[in-house]
Parts: structure tokens; sequence; C-alpha cells
């Protein structure tokens, strides 16, 4: 019963976030760089919290549910989603992520991983390619100086349903 719980309240603060951040980029649209991903976050979230298949399938249907959301190629956000989970659960077992400056550090330069991937993968590496690495690197920041009050909310609604680091969340 509790991990059908966990799921839900997962599954809606996703949700939620998806729809936060698409209004924030749809009704400011010349500061869409400054909107963090709060998805992304919740990936970031998981691979501290998680290591395991599910949280790559979940980290893999976040960034799908971007994709989807955006309407346009899908495939590059859920790629990217995925290595992102990978890679900062690859090193998470050193990090204290109870630590704000872990959280910001790994989230920053997870995102620009991120952000690198789904360019390379969405071939919108064209033209502006400068503007388009300022924008990455924006919203790395952005997303990375949010990312601790986002862990802080999601561990205060998961608190009572006992995700803890190395558990697995969603069995």
């Amino acid at each position: 019963m509790k991990e059908g719980r966990r799921f839900i309240i997962f599954f809606l603060v996703a949700i939620s976030g998806l729809i936060i951040q698409s209004s924030f980029r749809f009704y400011f649209p010349a500061l869409r760089h400054f909107c963090p991903q709060l998805l992304f976050i919740l990936v970031i979230f998981l691979s501290f919290q998680d290591s395991s298949t599910k949280g790559v399938l979940c980290s893999f249907f976040l960034g799908l549910l971007l994709d989807i959301s955006s309407g346009m190629v899908i495939g590059p956000w859920a790629g990217a989603y995925t290595l992102s989970y990978t890679a900062v659960a690859l090193v998470s077992q050193g990090i204290f992520a109870d630590s704000a400056f872990a959280v910001i550090f790994s989230t920053f330069v997870a995102y620009l991983i991120s952000g690198l991937t789904f360019v390379l993968l969405s071939f919108s590496f064209t033209g502006g390619s400068t503007s388009a690495m300022l924008g990455i690197f924006i919203e790395a920041f952005a997303t990375a100086l949010v990312a601790p009050l986002v862990f802080y909310l999601l561990k205060f609604l998961l608190k009572n349903s006992r995700l803890h680091r190395r558990s697995s969340s969603f069995e």
C-alpha cells in the first residue's frame, strides 16, 4: 500500500512540476532559460535516493513526458534524463545528499550533461550554437539553485513513505 502511495505522490509531483514549468515558459517566453527544470530535479532526486532499474525507467518516462509535452521530437529528453540519472547514481554513493552544496553542484553538472545530450540527440546544434550553449548554462544554474528546495519538499512529502537512500522506491 505504501509503495502505491509513494508512486502516486511522485506522479502528482511530476505532473505538477510539468504544469508549473510549462506555464512559466508559455507566459514568460523571454525568460524561458531562467525557468528551473523541475522534472530534471526529480530525476536527480531519484538518482540520489534509489539506484535501481526502476529509477532508470522512471527517469526515462519523466524525459518522455517532457518530450511529449513539448510537441517536438520524441526521445531527446528521455535519453538525456536517463544518461543523467545513470551518471549521478554512479557517483552518488560518495556524495552527502543532505548537503545543499552537493545537491546544487551535482544538479548543475548533470544538467550541463543533459542539455548537451539533448542538443546532440535533437540535432538542434545548428546556427545559434553559442546562444544554445548559453541557454543550457543559464538553465543549469537556475535548476541547480532551486534543487535543494525541491529536495526538501520531496523529502517532506515522502517522509512517511520511508523512501530512504538505496532502497527501492516503487517496489
